[in-house]
């Protein structure tokens, strides 16, 4: 998605059209395009799970607002809402996380808003108020957000126990 370079992130910046070019790296979807600038904050493995999360927060924004103009599952609508942003905040809280543990504790609370992001898709899919091509479009980014929690807490605790085993 983008280049290694891209370990140093200061701001997500919106662009209406999608031909703006940019020298730094730069991400697709359907709706827009986000280009990621450079500076002195250190993201190191992270930097695609916080523009992914982010991207992933935008089409539930999006999934939200569809529902509601359709006057349809507004109280479900509601609590994807809820649950499929907070997994980009919890990843934003993560960044700045006072230790390891923190970190981890701060990515474990985005997975299980993950886990119920998920719910709330299936739900919806179940009752009939998403079709098959947008469940499937947006599990699959939900599925995949979930999987690089995973990654990252097991990798975090995993770098925290090799740690204070050096110390001990």
């Amino acid at each position: 998605m983008h280049s290694a370079n891209a370990r140093y992130l200061e701001k997500v910046v919106f662009r209406q059209k999608k031909s703006y070019i940019d020298k730094v790296n730069k991400v697709n979807t359907p709706d827009y395009v986000l280009i990621i600038l450079k500076s002195g904050a250190f993201m190191s493995r992270n930097s695609v799970l916080k523009v992914k999360s982010f991207e992933f927060a935008v089409r539930v924004v999006n999934l939200y607002k569809f529902l509601k103009k359709n006057n349809t599952a507004y109280e479900l609508a509601g609590q994807l809402l809820r649950a499929g942003t907070a997994i980009g905040a919890m990843v934003r809280e993560a960044e700045h996380a006072s230790s390891r543990k923190d970190f981890a504790h701060k990515l474990s609370i985005g997975l299980k808003e993950a886990n119920e992001t998920i719910f709330w898709i299936e739900l919806l899919f179940a009752t009939g108020h998403i079709d098959k091509r947008m469940f499937e479009s947006i599990s699959k980014d939900a599925t995949e957000l979930l999987k690089m929690l995973i990654a990252s807490i097991k990798t975090t605790r995993t770098n925290e126990s090799a740690k204070v085993k050096v110390s001990n």
